[in-house]
């Protein structure tokens, strides 16, 4: 008798903690606060591909009519001419943003002044595809752009390419990580690519 009474009582006791931790699950989701932003406050279009933070806490939003930026109270829009979709943003180290577009090519922005680089047919030293995907910045200031047609790499003065020729696993790259030790991370449309600064280390699935 004494055993079922101690099962009930454990048992009692297991409702109620059950109970009062789902009851604390739905007040903390109920805490939770969305604020959404939206043509209507202000941003240049609602269709946002890239999100990047400067140093001074402002959100540049990459949108398919331009870039939107957010000082946490207005927004500020960058309109230009003929300007495509922005699928990429990336900041350096003196505050310029970096802007990838869906066939615009890329562009550099320092807060006042543009500057575009573009695929030019008769020309060696040129971004390799006007199509870009993703930027990241490695610790040297160099760009890495995921490009459709591999990867563009570009140092202030020259472009260099690399795609499976030279062991990218695909051409289609549509993002980039750098990690502490300097590596690059490509995503491409055949696996994960990670280029060393030498050597090319592919990851596919296994079928």
């Amino acid at each position: 008798m004494k055993t079922q009474i101690v099962k009930m009582l454990l048992l009692a006791l297991l409702s109620v903690m059950t109970f009062s931790c789902k009851k604390d699950k739905t007040e903390e989701a109920s805490t939770i606060k969305w604020t959404k932003y939206t043509t209507a406050d202000g941003l240049m279009n609602d269709n946002i591909h890239a999100i990047a933070i400067d140093a001074s806490g402002n959100i540049w939003a990459g949108t398919d009519a331009g870039i939107s930026k957010f000082d946490g109270t207005k927004w500020t829009n960058y309109e230009r001419s003929n300007y495509r979709p922005v699928l990429a943003i990336a900041i350096d180290s003196q505050g310029n943003k970096w802007i990838g577009t869906n066939g615009g090519g890329a562009s550099k922005f320092d807060g006042s002044g543009w500057i575009d680089y573009k695929y030019e047919a008769n020309s060696s030293n040129c971004i390799a595809s006007d199509y870009i995907s993703s930027i990241a910045i490695d610790s040297q200031g160099n760009k890495w752009f995921g490009i459709i047609g591999g990867v563009a790499k570009f140092d202030g003065v020259n472009w260099v390419t690399f795609n499976t020729g030279n062991g990218l696993a695909d051409n289609n790259v549509f993002s980039i990580a750098i990690d502490k030790q300097g590596n690059k991370w490509f995503g491409t449309n055949g696996g994960v690519s990670k280029f060393d600064g030498a050597n090319w280390t592919n990851y596919r699935e296994v079928l």
